[in-house]
């Protein structure tokens, strides 16, 4: 399985459009050999609602500007 991680502004409601849009393409894309995770910059309740679809999310509390990615490595 190839593993590809989408990252998330946030797990709060306002970003529930991108989170269906990343659940459909992570379960029509799953019989083609990739696992699709979600990597949110914000706790909430979409973490649960992720998981619950059966994908792996995790979050990070990124307290840094959402254009520097790379300190997330930091953390």
């Amino acid at each position: 399985m190839r593993t590809c991680v989408h990252v998330v502004k946030s797990a709060l409601p306002e970003c529930t459009g991108i989170c269906r849009i990343v659940m459909g393409l992570a379960k029509h894309l799953r019989p083609f050999g990739y696992e699709i995770s979600v990597l949110f910059l914000e706790d909430g309740p979409l973490m649960t609602t992720v998981k619950d679809a059966g994908f792996p999310s995790s979050s990070i509390a990124w307290t840094g500007k959402r254009g520097d990615l790379s300190g997330a490595w930091q953390m």
